[in-house]
């Protein structure tokens, strides 16, 4: 839908504006995630990029990691 295309926009030229980033949760298939891509999203996360990682597998971010 168009309003749902003019939100998506407005919030990627706010996070911009401001030096935030947007990312695109629940991709699960390669065309959401070039539907994300397509709309001007870097950023995304969801079970086709990878799957839970289990609690002993999680890693704490680095300073340098980060953003």
């Amino acid at each position: 839908r168009s309003s749902d295309h003019a939100l998506i926009d407005w919030t990627l030229r706010c996070a911009e504006q401001n030096g935030a980033h947007v990312v695109a949760e629940g991709i699960e298939t390669p065309q959401l995630l070039q539907h994300a891509q397509s709309l001007g999203i870097r950023y995304a996360q969801g079970w086709y990029i990878d799957a839970l990682l289990k609690p002993d597998e999680r890693v704490a971010p680095s300073a340098s990691s980060c953003c």
